[in-house]
């Protein structure tokens, strides 16, 4: 029996036995009538049967297994391959609650590593005592000999252990640690091994980080010759927010090296830039938000974010047909500093010009904020003269409407976007609908069964890049009328 029938009242009722009977029959049923009330007839036996449907978890397991295969058809029909493992992990993610062993099976499926020995930490958290325990051992099977590699899972393996009071729980740490340290040997030259080492030491206080982090740094110091400019950013960057985190005196090396690191980008030319100057901006604009995370940098923030907003206006002036890129990257600053420094990302704001970006990097100071109902109302107004046709603006703000106040006030801002998307070509209705159809999943919304039909009616879309939110959407919807 297909999914269709299973979930339609006609089929299970089988109304073909209330055909009309001979005449006879139906007069002396006429009758014999009594009148019982609302509760009569039809109505009372599909009450019945959805009472049926809900405590009946044999049938919703059918439907599980008959939606997930319908399901898998449709990840390994899908030709991006990089969403494959995404989509069985979002499957078992769904579905682990109710049929843990049925979830397993899925992340048997993945074929990345990490990805496999998080999906079965997960999956073990829905389960009892040695099943589970079983389930964590399939997790550092996944990792195999190389768990140095990928600490924070090993992590997640070790805390889940000793949440459920396993005895192996301090093995599984202590282990990971004597790993760290021997990779992380000078002699062995691997840069981001001492990284993960010190941030090991910073969770656990570990006696030995003073001595780690000079290491570490030494250690960037001497390959900086033979590394790229992004390399040596990237491992500078991890190596200033432990410093930070650790207010180790360190911290003003760190800084000038960066520093230095960041001109050398901008004067870098590369094939792979966007605009110039692209790669120093956007390095520029981590230290700035590392410096804000941090309170140990407030001196060195207030000199290096001033110094930034004169900067991005240079290059605005100095190439015009790029200020739109420029915008973005001040956009770029503004979501992350708004965590940290509203004040600052405010000042930041004020030189976007951009409308688009200004609007959203004004929802982010908004909704970090927790503003009032007088700068939502505000936005709402600017949203409507401005981007009176923008569905995904609107979706913007609904959500952070959302996480300030509540769905109620926002939902309004939810229906604007699916007239907007309605409105829309049909070439490109599909982008539109995907969008709506995360924000109801985000919020578990009931109008996303509507939404996912849409989806499905869009003649001709390659709905490829919606794999996951028509998972998640198909999954959540099972057994809903």
């Amino acid at each position: 029996m297909s999914i269709e029938a299973i979930e339609s009242d006609t089929n299970i009722l089988n109304l073909s036995s209330l055909e009309e009977s001979p005449r006879e029959e139906k007069d002396e049923a006429v009758a014999t009538y009594q009148n019982p009330g609302a509760c009569s007839g039809t109505v009372r036996l599909v009450e019945g049967e959805r009472l049926h449907r809900a405590i009946s978890p044999n049938l919703r397991e059918d439907l599980i297994k008959e939606k997930c295969a319908l399901l898998e058809k449709r990840i390994l029909d899908n030709p991006y391959k990089f969403y494959h493992d995404a989509a069985y992990l979002k499957m078992a993610e769904r579905i682990a609650s109710q049929n843990p062993q049925l979830a397993k099976e899925y992340v048997a499926k993945i074929e990345f590593s990490v990805t496999k020995a998080e999906g079965y930490i997960m999956v073990s958290t829905f389960e009892e005592g040695g099943i589970a325990r079983e389930t964590l051992t399939r997790a550092k099977w996944a990792l195999g000999d190389i768990q140095y590699l990928y600490p924070k899972t090993v992590i997640q393996i070790y805390e889940e252990e000793q949440r459920r009071g396993f005895v192996d729980s301090d093995k599984t740490l202590e282990k990971l640690y004597q790993q760290l340290i021997k990779w992380s040997d000078p002699s062995q030259g691997m840069v981001f091994q001492i990284l993960d080492l010190a941030r090991f030491e910073i969770k656990y206080h570990k006696p030995e980080l003073p001595c780690t982090l000079y290491s570490a740094y030494e250690m960037i110091m001497k390959k900086t010759e033979d590394m790229q400019p992004l390399t040596v950013h990237h491992y500078l960057s991890r190596l200033g927010k432990y410093v930070g985190e650790a207010k180790h005196p360190l911290a003003n090396k760190v800084v000038l090296s960066l520093r230095e690191n960041i001109q050398d980008l901008l004067e870098h030319k590369s094939d792979q830039e966007y605009f110039p100057g692209q790669y120093g901006v956007y390095a520029w604009k981590d230290l700035i938000v590392m410096q804000a995370q941090y309170p140990y940098y407030f001196k060195e923030l207030k000199e290096d974010f001033s110094q930034y907003l004169l900067r991005i206006q240079a290059l605005k002036e100095q190439y015009p047909k790029h200020q739109t890129e420029y915008d973005f990257s001040l956009y770029l600053l503004v979501m992350d500093l708004a965590k940290y420094n509203l004040s600052f990302a405010r000042e930041a704001r004020a030189d976007i010009k951009d409308p688009s970006w200004n609007f959203q990097a004004a929802i982010e100071i908004f909704q970090n904020g927790r503003d009032s109902l007088e700068e939502f109302e505000s936005l709402e107004m600017r949203l409507k003269t401005e981007f009176p046709e923008d569905s995904y603006l609107t979706l913007r703000l609904f959500s952070a409407v959302a996480e300030v106040f509540d769905l109620e006030r926002a939902m309004p801002l939810l229906e604007s976007a699916k007239d907007l998307v309605l409105a829309q070509p049909d070439d490109s209705r599909h982008w539109g609908y995907q969008n709506i159809l995360e924000v109801e999943n985000k919020y578990g919304l009931e109008g996303r069964k509507e939404t996912l039909q849409a989806l499905y009616h869009c003649n001709g879309a390659d709905l490829s890049h919606a794999l996951l939110p028509i998972i998640e959407a198909e999954l959540a919807l099972i057994g809903s009328n």
